[in-house]
């Protein structure tokens, strides 16, 4: 069967690290176009993803979406250690980014993301991204080869 987020019958839960409140308040108007339920559960840091994985009641995501450039504990360290805890280590890591240094995408398909995507300019190439990111078949993923790792506005 072919898996999606789409097809999953209960809203998505999304984790967003981001420690920008602009870029936290454009992905939440992003997802507002989509038309699934989604639940996002918003963290400002890396110590802040671990620490919301500490705590029972709080909902295992579906996908986490990680700000490589955070105070305290970068998204490429928070990703390790996600990637190091068998309770997490499955679940998808996308990372939504504006770093398009070679150094921190290579950093992070080594460390298991399974995609990076650059900020777009605007919210509709956001919801594309986003789009395409539940159109993935998690159930059967496996990490695209690393050209396709990185994925621009000018690839949606």
């Amino acid at each position: 069967m072919n898996y999606t987020l789409l097809t999953k019958g209960a809203p998505i839960k999304f984790l967003l690290a981001e420690d920008d409140h602009d870029d936290q308040m454009i992905f939440m108007e992003s997802i507002h176009d989509i038309l699934v339920p989604i639940e996002v559960s918003i963290v400002a840091d890396g110590e802040k993803v671990l620490e919301f994985f500490k705590v029972a009641d709080n909902p295992t995501p579906d996908v986490i979406f990680l700000d490589v450039n955070m105070p305290l504990m970068t998204g490429i360290e928070c990703l390790k250690r996600i990637r190091k805890n068998e309770k997490f280590a499955q679940i998808p890591c996308v990372i939504l980014s504006t770093s398009n240094s070679k150094k921190d995408i290579e950093e992070c398909y080594k460390h298991g993301a399974n995609l990076y995507l650059l900020k777009p300019q605007d919210y509709k190439t956001l919801t594309k991204m986003i789009n395409m990111v539940l159109g993935l078949n998690w159930k059967e993923y496996s990490a695209p080869e690393q050209k396709s790792f990185f994925i621009t506005e000018k690839e949606i």
